[in-house]
């Protein structure tokens, strides 16, 4: 990127930081709270870009007491970048005092752990995400990396040793590809210690390395304790509403299993021999709440009950308390017995966002069911 290009960039940047709300990016939320004053670690290394403008922000409001307090942070990205705001503010005449050098443990990783202990990701369209947990060692640190389902628990476990550079590139590199969540390594710990007693509470082979790797983590074999998620209190309104996150984006049936069902109303729908809208809509409804019960089976319910529960917490994590709790109420839907599952409308709702308009059936308090049609979304 040319030098003007990233000027630019900074400046929108700078734009964006000036409105950053909950919804924003974590680095720019970061960067929103640190110059409202509070001094807050960065939970993720903030974009060169994010950085840059945070610096030219308080250059500009001569918030010295944020630039000295940045300085003396651990990341040298981000002390170095603050070193540099205060001197353009001493040769504006500002008072900013020098602050002491940035206190950094060599060779142990102690304080790169505090910081970057853990990462989790959202779930992808196929129910697995990524947990990474760090752990100090003589030089840089050891990372280890799990492939985890809601529906089989462990599948894929790596470990190797990674220096403090290249784990920030990851970092940046995770939470622009993926929708991720600091997170402290004990509950990093607990998840891919939880995954592996699912895989093996059905019958799955755990990964090799795990084997491996299990006792240099301090990862038990027993029972696992209480899912953080349950300590978020429930919100029981507008639950449909959450497919909307970009965290839910890719919750979908399995495609196999919803082209089953897409053939049936489509048959249903392009069907001579039925006799009017009243016994069309009536076929269509009994379809998709037929397939819906065969689908949430038990283990299929308990794997959306465990994404619901991992989501709500990386919401939490994220500061979005009010789907967070939304999320934890959600995974109480899929706790209830499975016979129930097809009359609930957050799980008509989970269907019936996958079929075309023109197909679905409209919510009675808003009007009659809409006439169907042919065509239906098949993602």
């Amino acid at each position: 990127m040319s030098n003007n290009k990233y000027k630019q960039l900074v400046a929108q940047t700078r734009e964006q930081l000036a409105v950053a709300d909950d919804a924003a990016p974590t680095d720019l939320r970061w960067a929103r709270a640190v110059l409202d004053g509070k001094q807050q670690t960065a939970q993720i290394p903030p974009r060169p870009e994010v950085l840059d403008a945070l610096i030219e922000e308080s250059v500009e409001l001569a918030q010295a007491e944020v630039l000295t307090w940045l300085a003396q942070q651990t990341d040298k990205e981000i002390s170095k970048a603050a070193r540099k705001g205060l001197h353009q503010l001493r040769a504006r005449k500002v008072k900013a005092d020098a602050p002491p050098p940035a206190v950094e443990s060599r060779g142990t990783g102690e304080n790169f752990q505090l910081i970057y202990d853990g990462l989790l990701s959202a779930y992808d369209a196929l129910g697995q995400r990524l947990v990474w947990v760090t752990a100090p060692a003589s030089r840089g640190l050891l990372l280890y990396q799990a492939r985890v389902s809601a529906r089989h628990g462990l599948l894929a476990f790596d470990a190797g040793r990674m220096n403090r550079r290249a784990y920030r590139q990851l970092q940046r590199d995770a939470s622009d590809r993926l929708v991720t969540a600091v997170v402290d390594a004990e509950t990093a710990k607990w998840y891919i210690g939880d995954a592996a007693r699912r895989c093996t509470a059905i019958g799955r082979s755990l990964p090799a390395a795990y084997a491996r790797f299990q006792h240099e983590l301090g990862i038990a074999a027993g029972k696992a304790g209480d899912h953080p998620a349950l300590r978020i209190d429930t919100r029981n309104d507008q639950l449909t509403d959450v497919f909307r996150l970009q965290e839910l984006r890719a919750w979908l049936p399995e495609e196999m299993e919803f082209r089953a069902l897409a053939r049936q109303l489509e048959e249903i729908a392009t069907s001579q021999i039925i006799a009017d809208d009243a016994q069309r809509a009536e076929q269509r409804n009994h379809a998709v709440a037929k397939w819906t019960a065969e689908y949430f089976n038990a283990e299929r319910a308990e794997a959306a009950r465990r994404q619901a529960l991992d989501t709500a917490h990386l919401l939490m994590l994220r500061d979005q308390r009010f789907d967070a709790e939304r999320l934890r109420a959600v995974a109480d839907v899929f706790a209830q017995p499975a016979e129930t599952l097809p009359d609930h409308p957050f799980v008509r709702h989970f269907v019936e966002r996958l079929i075309a308009p023109a197909n679905r059936e409209r919510d009675p308090e808003q009007g009659e069911t809409e006439r169907p049609a042919s065509n239906l979304i098949v993602r």
